[in-house]
């Protein structure tokens, strides 16, 4: 008697452990991953070969090879003297020849929803000025040997010229100035005795230079613009 009831009672406890078991184990059941759709994130990405051209004065093309994901893009130039084609590997750049100083124009290309643009900057067909750079009186200006000042006209057709004295003995005024401004240039007394300096002259890359010698006849002081 006493046995089958102790076997009633495992029976019951099973049955209630395995319904907690099987309770558990539909809570923590495996469920697949759906799978998502996949997503583009490169769509309206874009790298051109270069973004930058610096042609000549003369007609020239230049090719720019397009990489994207997108199906197609677009290019447009902001100036006349440009012009922008569609290929189908990437964007012709053209520009005319140029006639006048340098110009600067841009080449925007699109695909989706990204652009990148591409600066053109043609040289100028303007020939640099050459630099010129003379003084006036262009003779030997005779200094007492007391000392005294002399005056040089400058003339030259750059923005301005710059003085600069290489002898103790003989000092500059007014260093700096612009053409037609007048160079004044002081000596020290005299000592007697023959004794040289210069004074160089520079405008841009133009460069003169104003010799100053003592000379022990009579006692004077020259000035030559060489």
């Amino acid at each position: 008697m006493t046995q089958s009831l102790s076997g009633a009672l495992r029976r019951p406890l099973h049955l209630a452990v395995g319904a907690a078991l099987a309770v558990a184990l539909i809570g923590f059941s495996y469920v697949p991953a759906q799978a998502s759709e996949a997503t583009d994130d490169s769509v309206g990405d874009l790298t051109l070969s270069a973004t930058t051209w610096n042609p000549g004065k003369g007609a020239a093309t230049k090719n720019i090879k397009v990489t994207t994901s997108a199906s197609e893009w677009t290019a447009a130039a902001d100036t006349d003297w440009i012009t922008a084609t569609v290929t189908k590997a990437g964007v012709k750049i053209k520009v005319t020849k140029n006639e006048g100083s340098a110009r600067t124009g841009t080449v925007t290309v699109t695909a989706g929803s990204a652009s990148q643009a591409v600066v053109v900057t043609q040289a100028t067909a303007i020939k640099a000025e050459k630099p010129t750079l003379t003084v006036e009186p262009k003779k030997r200006i005779k200094v007492v040997n007391e000392g005294g000042q002399v005056q040089y006209t400058v003339t030259t057709n750059q923005p301005g010229w710059v003085a600069v004295s290489q002898a103790e003995w003989v000092h500059v005024v007014n260093p700096t100035g612009v053409s037609g401004d007048v160079l004044t240039v002081v000596a020290d007394p005299g000592t007697g005795k023959a004794r040289t300096g210069k004074i160089t002259l520079t405008a841009g890359t133009k460069k003169i230079t104003l010799r100053v010698r003592e000379v022990k006849v009579g006692k004077v002081l020259t000035l030559t613009a060489v």
